[in-house]
């Protein structure tokens, strides 16, 4: 094998990249859900060049000659100042070298300003495990990612959502920093999203809301997300999380038109689950997220 070289990955590297995510993807040894989570080719194309676009994509290639033998990126979110990790692939030589390698690469152009970095890799992915770990990350709990198409749904009654409106708003933002402290979305963000990309609905008594959906269908893609489901711990074992999901279902595939719907759950939400299975959700990775963050100098 020729030398191994490092360049960062610009958007013309972007279709060949995204066929070699998927090719290694499809072992669960080698899977990074950060990286794909089952998206046809062209949608992971469309995702990676609005990001790249947008400045909020970085990733490092690995080249020997002219062949990419290995890659590493990562998402960032400004606003959280975190980023969404992806890989390392390792797609021909020596994991060992290359994958150590990689990440160096990756974190000398990542934004500086970056507080917090996370990964998510299928559970049978051990080398990707091991090798965060041994980078002195933290791993969180399993989480499994369902999906849902047309063919699949059931329909449900919602008689008791609506979607949430300004009445709601401080409810809404003190409930769901309760319930999701340590998210990917602020609840202000959530607020400013809705009615375009996201829908919140709520069951609600007056002003006080008893608990939320959000569903979301960003940049006009055709796989959707009901990305976060909440009820108030003395209103829970009522109906309303089934009610909830619903609507949002709904919504997706009534009012947006996607043709697939994809929701994640931790493992040790035994009742989530089977809520999520009784409307036609279906099982489709299992993925534990490994997270580290931004060591604060002492204060002398």
């Amino acid at each position: 094998m020729q030398n191994i070289t490092f360049r960062q990955a610009g958007i013309e590297d972007i279709p060949l990249l995204v066929q070699n995510i998927i090719f290694v993807s499809l072992k669960p040894n080698s899977h990074c859900l950060h990286s794909w989570a089952g998206d046809s080719p062209a949608d992971l194309t469309a995702d990676f060049q609005a990001a790249f676009e947008a400045g909020e994509m970085f990733y490092i290639l690995a080249c020997s000659g002219p062949c990419i033998i290995g890659a590493m990126g990562g998402e960032f979110d400004p606003e959280l100042e975190r980023v969404w990790l992806h890989g390392p692939h390792v797609f021909a030589g020596a994991w060992s070298s290359l994958a150590p390698n990689l990440y160096e690469e990756l974190l000398q152009i990542l934004p500086p300003n970056a507080t917090r970095w996370d990964a998510f890799l299928n559970v049978k992915n051990n080398n990707g495990i091991d090798f965060y770990r041994k980078h002195g990350y933290t791993q969180g709990t399993v989480t499994h990612d369902y999906q849902l198409n047309r063919s699949r749904r059931i329909d449900c009654p919602a008689d008791a959502c609506t979607k949430l409106t300004s009445l709601h708003h401080a409810s809404f933002v003190t409930l769901f920093d309760q319930l999701f402290p340590d998210t990917y979305y602020s609840a202000q963000a959530l607020l400013q999203l809705h009615g375009g990309s996201h829908c919140i609905y709520v069951v609600a008594e007056g002003e006080r809301v008893l608990g939320f959906s959000v569903a979301a269908l960003e940049d006009d893609a055709a796989k959707a997300e009901v990305q976060f489901i909440g009820i108030a711990e003395t209103e829970r074992n009522k109906g309303y999380g089934r009610q909830l999901l619903a609507r949002a279902v709904d919504w997706l595939f009534d009012e947006k038109a996607a043709t697939e719907i994809a929701l994640t759950v931790e493992d040790s939400l035994t009742n989530a689950r089977g809520l999520y299975e009784s409307v036609g959700f279906m099982l489709n990775f299992s993925g534990l997220p490994l997270s580290k963050k931004k060591v604060k100098p002492l204060e002398l």
